[in-house]
């Protein structure tokens, strides 16, 4: 607590005085708070660890967006993020940076036959919160352009085809779970 640390820089004749170590409590209380405070705004500075009391509310009403109040926290941070990259004209880049304000996954952004692709290499399946991130493409996008998704499973050919030892296998430290969303290359 800043009490003590006020307390501490005291001469050690007016560190026993009452009026004193009760004044130095008082302004410790008070500086506790500010600091908390601080901390707090330090905290929603950033997408990913912004709360939904002060940094989530006060980023949608800058952006004048409004999201599904059943998505999760981290699902709202990505949205508001992915609309805060959003601006200007619309480039491969931008779309890029858009796709990577979501956390399922890498994706990548390229204009295939005059048609945008996405290609989620990272996680295997469909990422969750795949809407919002439909989206904030559709709104980033121009309006004529048309999108496909491509998305990755993990097939035991695939899986065959690594040829991996079950040393190899446990190496990569992956649970049966976490192996079905990931591609990998051994």
């Amino acid at each position: 607590m800043i009490n003590d640390k006020l307390l501490d820089n005291l001469n050690k004749l007016i560190k026993e005085d009452k009026y004193i170590i009760g004044l130095c409590n008082s302004i410790g209380i008070e500086l506790d708070k500010v600091s908390l405070l601080i901390e707090k705004i330090y905290k929603n500075l950033f997408f990913t660890s912004m709360d939904e009391d002060f940094g989530v509310p006060l980023m949608l009403n800058l952006l004048r967006v409004t999201l599904n109040e059943n998505l999760t926290l981290e699902e709202k941070q990505q949205a508001i993020q992915a609309k805060w990259k959003a601006k200007g004209n619309c480039t491969e880049k931008l779309l890029q940076t858009v796709c990577d304000s979501w956390k399922n996954g890498i994706i990548d952004v390229d204009f295939i036959d005059d048609n945008l692709t996405l290609n989620f290499v990272g996680v295997a399946g469909i990422p969750s919160d795949l809407e919002s991130l439909k989206a904030e493409i559709n709104k980033t996008k121009p309006a004529y352009l048309l999108v496909n998704y491509i998305f990755h499973y993990l097939y035991w050919d695939l899986w065959d085809s690594w040829d991996l030892t079950w040393d190899e296998f446990e190496s990569k430290d992956l649970s049966w779970d976490e192996l079905e969303i990931t591609i990998f290359k051994p």
